[in-house]
């Protein structure tokens, strides 16, 4: 791309790569004089909390804590597993919370759409991959920008 487009600025995003791996992406995608911006992985404006499952009510235990702390706002439940993923969209809103689930399996406008169902809080819950929410929403949001 580089050789084909010498003059256009190239942005590069990762959110977990290491150091020979973002050295690279530089080479491959040809950047030179770039700069390079890092922060730590702890994102202080995020709450981490930690609750024992109960594998029974883990649903029920999921909705009511989202009711009960987070009604009206939107959020994202992340899952090992495509096939978990919806599972767990489904009895969320089996419970009468907007979830949809969004994972690599998707059709790329289904994932369009989905997202854009979250960012105007049609759809309030993305239940997603670990990975690939969290990869195509910077995506997204970096080209609306």
């Amino acid at each position: 791309m580089r050789d084909d487009y010498p003059e256009v600025p190239i942005i590069a995003l990762t959110a977990t790569a290491n150091r020979t791996t973002v050295d690279d992406i530089k080479t491959r995608l040809g950047l030179r004089n770039c700069v390079t911006l890092t922060m730590s992985f702890n994102r202080t404006n995020l709450n981490y909390i930690i609750q024992v499952k109960k594998q029974s009510t883990v649903i029920d235990d999921m909705a009511k804590f989202i009711r009960d702390n987070h009604r009206d706002k939107t959020g994202v439940v992340y899952c090992r597993s495509r096939d978990k993923c919806e599972r767990v969209a489904e009895q969320l809103r089996v419970k009468g919370l907007k979830a949809k689930h969004y994972h690599a399996g998707l059709d790329p406008e289904d994932k369009k759409r989905i997202q854009m169902e979250w960012q105007s809080d049609e759809c309030r819950i993305i239940v997603a991959t670990v990975r690939l929410f969290a990869f195509s929403l910077m995506s997204f949001l970096l080209l609306i920008v």
